[in-house]
């Protein structure tokens, strides 16, 4: 579990986010309001692993990147969906 500390968006500081099947190619993050995204492993090196959702129909991406030996994380997420828009979450996860 993931908890949010900080994030432009108010409402989801101290909301978790799941982060399941991180060694496999197609990692899934459960986000606070319940929804579940199957992700891409982008890279996987030394201490940083990124994974990533690309939207089909919008081309809109959803980022993640954790820190391996301090599990700190960041997200980003940026769009066109019902107009531009650019959000990012940082925080620390526990085993």
């Amino acid at each position: 579990m993931c908890e949010i500390e900080r994030s432009t968006v108010e409402e989801d500081i101290g909301e978790f986010i799941a982060l399941t099947d991180l060694e496999t190619e197609n990692p899934i993050a459960i986000f606070p309001n319940g929804g579940r995204s199957p992700m891409k492993r982008i890279s996987n090196k030394d201490d940083i692993l990124v994974i990533q959702l690309v939207a089909s129909g919008s081309g809109s991406t959803d980022t993640i990147t954790l820190f391996k030996s301090n599990g700190k994380f960041e997200r980003e997420a940026k769009g066109n969906i019902g107009g531009n828009y650019s959000e990012s979450w940082k925080g620390q996860c526990k085993s």
